[in-house]
């Protein structure tokens, strides 16, 4: 592995000598890099919900509106795929509104009503010892996290916020995205309500 070093030296001209000091500062390096990645992912997270916010106000309909949403959030938080699921009635079911890549294998329809049901945010971490075939396929296609968010109108489902990565999501991308997801519930909401 390899350490960082910070070197203290002093010439002693009398002596014809250098004498040095060094000490490893590999764990405040990493700290630093840590708080680095952070403030990036922040930021990023940041840039995301503002244009979503902005795609969301547009004029539009409601599928091009979602359908600009998941297309910055692949775009911006390097994902794989997003999906914006809407719900069918109280009876539950979901019906897929928008997605960044339509070729792509969603997640099964028990697993996302089951979200939509408990009314909680899911992650599954994937491998090749998926149970559910959906989910095998979506192991074959590079997926190793799934993320599920209910998209409630106070305690009421309107939908579902899927998002694919390759790699797990961060805890910070995780909770982050509760402004989005709350922003999605109001517009499928509102686009639902007779006019």
């Amino acid at each position: 592995r390899y350490i960082w070093l910070e070197w203290n030296a002093r010439a002693v001209a009398e002596e014809s000598a250098v004498y040095a000091v060094a000490r490893d500062i590999s764990e405040r390096m990493a700290a630093a890099e840590l708080r680095a990645t952070m403030e990036r992912e922040r930021e990023t997270i940041a840039a995301f919900a503002a244009a979503a916010g902005l795609f969301l106000t547009a004029s539009s309909s409601l599928v091009e509106r979602l359908g600009n949403v998941v297309e910055e959030g692949v775009s911006l938080l390097g994902l794989q795929a997003m999906e914006v699921w809407q719900c069918d009635g109280p009876e539950g079911g979901a019906r897929l509104l928008t997605a960044s890549n339509p070729d792509a294998v969603s997640a099964s329809p028990r697993i996302l009503n089951a979200i939509i049901e408990q009314r909680q945010p899911q992650q599954r971490f994937l491998d090749s010892s998926a149970d559910d075939p959906a989910l095998a396929r979506l192991v074959e296609r590079g997926v190793r996290s799934f993320v599920g968010y209910p998209l409630l109108v106070g305690d009421r489902p309107v939908g579902l916020l899927a998002v694919y990565a390759k790699e797990s999501l961060s805890e910070m991308h995780v909770m982050a995205m509760s402004t989005t997801v709350a922003s999605l519930a109001l517009a499928i909401a509102a686009d639902a309500r007779p006019q």
